[in-house]
């Protein structure tokens, strides 16, 4: 198994395959609404999703741009890690109920970790393995071995995603793409991880 692409997004910088953009820091919702308009987007349910959804949606484009077409609508997985689940989201849910509203549907919606991949399956029309684990720290070699999992067990053809975190005007992405293929372009995961640390 390779890792033939890679995003990493925070509010710093984007290095999509190794072409990197410095950026002035903002806050979560101007970067990634600047970065959806910027490339071209058309997906116009972006501007109603929570943090982690964007950015997770956000990643997934930027890390399928050029890849996943070969592949059917079962045969991609995808596989996700994150520390603080969807918290952002539900700190803002229990501020409306504490301010003595009715609970937001468009709030409550995204108050489940797993709807970011829920979202990415819509607009991908993705109907493969999907996991979202909990975890306090991304490990890229944990990452692959789960990956490896699904791609030895013919679960899937190709693994995307990695670790995808947003709280408060923090937010962090490390998407990949892992594929059994050989003789493709591949990143070496020793050296990826010296990128964010």
């Amino acid at each position: 198994m390779r890792i033939t692409s890679y995003c990493l997004l925070n509010d710093k910088r984007l290095d999509l395959n190794g072409q990197v953009r410095e950026f002035e820091p903002l806050p979560p919702g101007k970067r990634l609404a600047g970065l959806y308009r910027e490339l071209g987007f058309n997906y116009p349910k972006f501007f109603k999703m929570d943090k982690l959804s964007k950015l997770a949606f956000t990643g997934m484009e930027l890390l399928m741009k050029d890849n996943g077409a070969k592949y059917g609508e079962d045969d991609i997985a995808m596989l996700f890690y994150n520390a603080d689940s969807s918290l952002d989201t539900d700190i803002r849910h229990l501020e409306t109920l504490q301010k003595g509203h009715s609970p937001s549907p468009a709030i409550f919606v995204y108050t489940l970790p797993n709807i970011a991949m829920g979202e990415i399956a819509i607009r991908r029309k993705w109907y493969g393995e999907n996991l979202f684990i909990l975890a306090t720290d991304f490990d890229l070699a944990g990452w692959l071995a789960d990956a490896a999992l699904l791609l030895e067990n013919g679960k899937a053809r190709a693994v995307a995603g990695g670790w995808v975190n947003a709280m408060g005007n923090d937010y962090d992405l490390r998407f990949f793409f892992a594929e059994e293929k050989s003789g493709m372009r591949s990143y070496d995961p020793e050296k990826l991880k010296e990128k964010w640390t």
